[in-house]
């Protein structure tokens, strides 16, 4: 999901009588996670990276889940999201690539 596309469909569907979550959103998928799923994740798409940027499983604490309520965007909006896993592996996919050119541009000095 696009935030941008959710504030464009807030606009557009504006209610003054506050029929629409009183025109407040917490823009953010129903879907629960933790800290923990996030290692998971990157560990099994990215074991190669996740050796060196994670620390051992067993040195990880226990986290509780965090759930906001994000379906009143879909209910009212009409917009949909990703999967969290989704998100994650676009997000790493982005830091590895981020931290290749800082390294590379370090290399040059």
């Amino acid at each position: 999901m696009d935030v941008a596309l959710a504030h464009v469909e807030a606009a557009l569907q504006f209610d003054p009588s506050g029929l629409f979550s009183n025109g407040r959103y917490a823009i953010c998928s129903p879907e629960k996670f933790n800290y923990y799923l996030v290692g998971e994740i990157i560990r099994e798409e990215f074991p190669e990276w996740a050796e060196d940027v994670l620390p051992p499983k067993e040195d990880i604490p226990p986290f509780k889940n965090i759930s906001l309520d994000g379906i009143p965007v879909t209910e009212d909006l009409g917009v949909t999201y990703r999967s969290f896993r989704e998100c994650i592996v676009d997000l790493v996919r982005q830091l590895r690539v981020e931290v290749l050119r800082e390294a590379e541009a370090k290399n040059t000095e």
